[in-house]
């Protein structure tokens, strides 16, 4: 029987050809028992039926808003439902202040009503006015994960790059509710730390107090670009064996991983000097060094025909053109009047690595032993 089809002793003029329609269907529909009820002076309450409890999920603002119809179970009343209005049963902590909350056709929730059971009153109210309470426990969650926005990707030159990682930026991690915590881990197993290059790949975990997640991650690539200079060693005349004879001097942007090496080739009784040690310096870049690759030559100047002059003594410095003191290329002849040579030429940005021989005179007659050191 349709409990809320309208009572036909409640139409005026039933008699009507129209009314007198309406009248027929509703006794065909089951009716007879409604018909005989006079709904001009309803006193009986509405049977309200409320569902046995409710789920409810805050959206991405952090609140949720539900009709009060969610919460009804098949509700009915002799002369039909006028409204069905909810509230919470307890004033909640979704409001600014601490009054009972008023009937509504909306029941409203938030973050602070997550892992608590909130009591909604749902109130079946029909025409005349009668009404009828029953309650639904609603149960709020959280199922909204929290926005993770990573730093951006960036790429640095090896000679700029933080390790500490602090230069490149933050995770912004927001919640529609509470966040916990923001979890980071550093990947850096394709990164050369000694070298510096490669990347590094950072993420970020967020956790909300839901125990919802989500992650970002940030890539930073170091670039490795090689660029050193090179200063060799003066050539030397002494006639005191055992002393320092100076060695190459490197210069770079802080990437490399420099490899100073010699070799020695005694000769006795020539040059004027009773030895003369050939000293072959090689310096690599252990970065981007391949034994199996050609070195570049440099070659010893001697501007000067005379011998043990000076001028022939100082050691070229190997740098790109334009590089300011002390790192200035040398630019001399290589050979009494011949052309200035700029060693800037031989400065190579990919250089495998530079060899240079130096020589070391001896002139005492009664030396001992000569080593290089």
């Amino acid at each position: 029987m349709n409990r809320n089809f309208p009572n036909p002793r409640c139409f005026k003029n039933r008699f009507s050809p129209k009314n007198q329609l309406l009248i027929l269907l509703f006794l065909l529909l089951g009716g007879f028992e409604m018909a005989a009820q006079d709904c001009t002076n309803d006193t009986q309450n509405p049977v309200a039926a409320c569902k046995n409890a409710l789920a409810v999920g805050v959206t991405a603002t952090g609140t949720a808003e539900v009709l009060a119809g969610a919460f009804n179970d098949g509700s009915s009343d002799n002369c039909g439902i006028a409204s069905l209005l909810v509230k919470r049963s307890v004033d909640g902590p979704c409001d600014d202040d601490t009054m009972p909350d008023p009937f509504a056709p909306t029941a409203k929730f938030c973050c602070n009503d997550i892992g608590s059971l909130v009591e909604i009153t749902l109130r079946v109210q029909d025409t005349a006015g009668n009404f009828t309470d029953c309650f639904v426990p609603v149960t709020v969650t959280d199922k909204i994960k929290p926005i993770c926005a990573p730093p951006p990707n960036v790429t640095v030159d090896c000679g700029d790059f933080d390790a500490t990682l602090a230069a490149y930026g933050n995770v912004q991690a927001s919640d529609n509710c509470t966040l916990g915590l923001v979890d980071v881990s550093v990947d850096s197993t394709q990164f050369n730390s000694v070298c510096k290059s490669g990347h590094i790949t950072r993420t970020f975990k967020a956790f909300d107090e839901s125990g919802n997640t989500s992650q970002c991650t940030q890539r930073i690539t170091v670039s490795y670009l090689q660029s050193y200079y090179v200063r060799f060693p003066d050539d030397v005349v002494t006639a005191f064996p055992g002393t320092q004879y100076g060695e190459p001097e490197a210069q770079g942007d802080g990437c490399e991983l420099f490899s100073v090496s010699y070799t020695d080739q005694v000769f006795t009784n020539t040059g004027g000097a009773t030895f003369l040690i050939e000293r072959t310096w090689t310096v690599a870049n252990w970065c981007t060094y391949n034994p199996l690759s050609p070195v570049i030559v440099i070659p010893n100047p001697n501007p000067s025909a005379t011998p043990n002059d000076s001028l022939n003594l100082a050691g070229p410095t190997v740098s790109p053109v334009g590089t300011p003191a002390p790192w200035a290329a040398t630019q001399v002849a290589l050979v009494p009047n011949g052309p200035v040579q700029n060693f800037a030429d031989y400065w190579q940005s990919d250089a495998n690595a530079y060899r240079y021989i130096q020589i070391i005179k001896i002139l005492e007659e009664n030396p001992g032993t000569v080593q290089g050191t």
